[in-house]
């Protein structure tokens, strides 16, 4: 596998490596094509070793595409800096992280 991307077990997505204006593109287009296959996704960040803003797009682009397909989402072991961003950024809501992250 690449510094960056993912890997996909059963329902479960685990992104791997730096989230930034260069890898989230190509990350976008793989995605846009698995995400409507199933009912529920987890999306695992614990791998994530960096995120500019642009992590942050792709994670809300991913709860635009789970309401316009109709399936659930949950992230899980959000990096503290992603938690901190979402929070300045006013998408924590979005996310649905809640109140107890970032």
């Amino acid at each position: 596998m690449n510094s960056q991307g993912f890997v996909r077990e059963d329902n479960q997505i685990k992104l791997t490596g730096a989230l930034n204006f260069t890898s989230v593109p190509n990350l976008q287009k793989q995605l846009k094509k698995l995400l409507p296959t199933e009912p529920a996704w987890i999306i695992d960040l614990a791998g994530v070793t960096f995120s500019d803003s642009s992590g942050l797009a792709l994670l809300a682009e991913c709860v635009r595409m789970s309401h316009k397909y109709n399936f659930s989402i949950g992230f899980q072991s959000m990096p503290e800096q992603m938690c901190a961003m979402a929070k300045v950024t006013g998408l924590q809501d979005i996310l649905n992280l809640g109140a107890d992250r970032g």
